[in-house]
């Protein structure tokens, strides 16, 4: 059972019982994140969430976690696009304990001078560790040109260069502006009940806002950003040619957001997938490759990831180009949409399991929609899908010409976009 509580300074509550666990999990979504801000401070919501950890007025940073290890708390953080979220999970007698901690950090954090220097070294490392994972580059430069010119396009991590420029005035200021109550969902699962989570957020969270709101930019579900073909190339010293393509998909809000979802299963996502199954078993040219769709907002984004050695990279691209004109001519198969479809609903079920899960999916859902989505709900739209559908959606993503290809690999094989379109 889910329950929604909406404050009047712009507070949202959600809560997800389930009597039958011993844990809850609980999650902090500030609806702030890599598309808020300026090439001038990019990366500063990241760097926000690591200094969250760093010390309160009345805890340092040692004593944060030194406490919640004597919960035997799980604690984590993550900043993306759009949100930053704060997680803990614990046993159902220590939630109160964690949601005054985390009410602590949200509230307390003091952002001392000499914590900034040393998490930003702790980031630069952290930056340093990306550029030497050609994955993360090949992606990195792909969102890069796929959404150029669009917020989207801002890396959440940052830059050396703008980590250096962020000062604490910054910070005091970004963190008054954006974490406000208006921008704040937080989420419960497991075991307790919605009045004793409301009591909760009324005694740690509630008082302690300001009234200030800010301007709230109406929900455009027609916003869709659409690329220009581009293609990235980065030579690295590595054995491997990493390949990212990404197709253009739909915003969150359309009602072919189920059917593009099973087309990327079948496309990409998993063994038995198309991607799988002709590149790395048929012909041999990959040890893995796999797809994925990323709806948002502002956009989606169906990504197919592989890596090669150098000498098949065209013909690997030349592979999932007979790949494609395969499923715009023929389509898909009623054994593989139909496996997609069990799988998806499936994974909906089991993450019912998943109290953590379940905290954080119910933040997105009410940041999104404005409300929340039972599983019940979400499952008749995945059963309403038709075979049809898919194919639709799979003709018009694989016949668009607006591809974004990137490569990183020890030596260039040319503009790989043209193997495409």
């Amino acid at each position: 059972m889910k329950k929604v509580k909406l404050y009047d300074n712009g507070l949202k509550l959600v809560v997800v019982e389930k009597s039958q666990f011993e844990t809850v999990a609980i999650a902090v979504s500030i609806e702030t994140g890599s598309i808020n801000e300026t090439p001038k401070i990019s990366g500063i919501s990241h760097y926000i969430e690591h200094m969250m950890f760093k010390g309160t007025k009345k805890r340092t940073a040692q004593q944060i976690v030194a406490e919640l290890d004597a919960l035997s708390a799980n604690v984590n953080a993550f900043t993306c696009e759009t949100h930053t979220l704060y997680h803990t999970k614990s046993l159902s007698e220590s939630a109160e304990k964690c949601l005054e901690i985390l009410s602590d950090m949200y509230f307390n954090s003091q952002f001392l001078a000499e914590e900034l220097v040393r998490e930003r070294e702790v980031i630069l490392e952290e930056i340093a560790r990306y550029k030497d994972i050609p994955e993360a580059v090949c992606e990195e430069g792909l969102i890069k040109i796929f959404y150029e010119g669009h917020p989207a396009s801002n890396i959440v991590i940052g830059s050396k260069e703008s980590l250096m420029e962020i000062t604490r005035d910054d910070i005091l200021k970004y963190v008054k502006d954006r974490y406000t109550a208006q921008n704040t969902i937080i989420s419960f699962a497991g075991k307790i009940k919605f009045e004793d989570a409301e009591k909760l957020v009324q005694k740690y969270f509630v008082p302690n806002f300001s009234h200030k709101k800010i301007p709230v930019l109406p929900l455009n579900k027609k916003e869709m950003h659409l690329p220009v073909a581009k293609y990235f190339g980065k030579t690295k010293k590595i054995e491997q040619s990493h390949i990212a393509i990404a197709y253009p998909t739909v915003n969150i809000y359309s009602k072919d957001l189920q059917a593009v979802k099973i087309f990327s299963f079948i496309f990409g996502g998993g063994m038995s997938s198309r991607l799988f199954q002709e590149i790395r078993e048929k012909r041999g040219l990959v040890y893995s490759v796999h797809s994925q769709n990323d709806s948002e907002k502002y956009g989606g984004i169906l990504v197919a990831h592989f890596a090669t050695r150098p000498q098949n990279a065209v013909k690997a691209m030349c592979a999932i180009n007979d790949l494609t004109n395969e499923l715009v001519k023929n389509g898909v198969k009623k054994e593989e949409f139909d496996s997609a479809v069990y799988n998806l609903i499936s994974s909906i079920k089991m993450k019912q399991e998943v109290t953590i899960k379940l905290a954080t999916s119910t933040a997105e859902e009410l940041a999104v929609y404005g409300k929340v989505i039972s599983p019940n709900a979400l499952i008749k739209k995945y059963e309403k899908v038709t075979i049809a559908d898919v194919n639709r959606v799979a003709r018009k993503i694989l016949l668009q010409k607006n591809i974004c290809v990137s490569f990183v690999g020890p030596k260039s094989s040319g503009n790989l976009l043209k193997y495409l379109v």
